[in-house]
């Protein structure tokens, strides 16, 4: 026999999951927007990336290999110089 507290907990989980599911029917929250602008975290070049240059291959992968960067203005205020070829 379930007891009273558990049955309380299972409805508070169905409820929560029927909230999740209606707000995915009407198109849910927006997704995360990821920032436009990547380094490598482990190389010693000092150049910044946009996210899809054909560079950035290398490192985009990796694990932790990557720095992100809100916006070119952070990135060149952290030491970095843009990318010739994307144009970063």
């Amino acid at each position: 026999m379930i007891q009273e507290r558990t049955m309380q907990d299972l409805w508070a989980v169905v409820e929560e999951l029927r909230q999740r599911v209606e707000e995915l029917e009407n198109g849910g929250p927006p997704a995360p927007v990821p920032p436009d602008y990547i380094a490598s975290a482990k190389s010693n070049r000092k150049t910044f990336h946009r996210r899809g240059c054909r560079f950035t291959g290398r490192f985009v992968n990796l694990a932790g290999g990557f720095q992100e960067f809100e916006s070119r203005d952070t990135a060149v205020a952290a030491g970095l110089t843009p990318c010739k070829s994307c144009g970063a």
